[in-house]
């Protein structure tokens, strides 16, 4: 399903986190990091290191680095680090997006503090998984999200149901939106891909 609205158009391998190991082979790790940060990408990093030299590990964490691990690793742990990372940066991006001023779209107003969505000053009624989505939906503008994209937008990297319960979903919010739910205008689908 695609918002309109900019410029983008897929975000299919865009990854949502990373892994860095700190001896690569042409380019360090603490280099790629810092010239990631610099490119102003604040995509969640992993470091990984066979060095047993604490400043190394200070240097990777103040260039922006959100965790370290030694190796060898248990992947176990690597995964657990890398779920609790995630989940401090969805709880992070959640609170920030709640603090953003309305945003408008057609004769549609979306205010994120209050939860509500008004129509030409009309409040309309949103479920919750309703407003999520269309949370999803107005901060990925232009972007064609799969089903498996926007489920794991709205439940998380873990969620393991069904894919084309969301077409319900989206069923469900164009009727709300859409002058006529068949010829979307704010949300449409791009055949074969989302």
């Amino acid at each position: 399903m695609t918002p309109v609205d900019s410029n983008v158009t897929s975000n299919a391998s865009v990854p949502t986190w990373i892994v860095l190991d700190l001896m690569m082979s042409g380019v360090d790790g603490l280099t790629a990091l810092k010239q990631l940060r610099a490119s102003g990408d604040d995509i969640p990093v992993i470091m990984l290191t066979a060095r047993a030299d604490d400043v190394d590990r200070i240097v990777g964490l103040e260039l922006g680095a959100d965790d370290y691990l030694g190796k060898p690793f248990n992947p176990r742990e690597l995964l657990a680090r890398v779920q609790a990372v995630l989940c401090r940066r969805r709880t992070i991006l959640s609170a920030a997006l709640e603090q953003r001023e309305p945003y408008s779209f057609g004769r549609f107003r979306l205010d994120f503090q209050s939860r509500t969505l008004q129509q030409d000053d009309r409040p309309l009624t949103l479920s919750g998984s309703e407003f999520a989505l269309l949370k999803i939906f107005v901060n990925n503008p232009m972007r064609t999200l799969t089903r498996e994209r926007l489920l794991e937008l709205l439940h998380g990297p873990e969620y393991d149901g069904t894919d084309r319960g969301i077409d319900v979903q989206v069923w469900r919010l164009r009727r709300i939106l859409e002058t006529d739910p068949s010829a979307p205008r704010f949300i449409q689908t791009v055949r074969g891909r989302g």
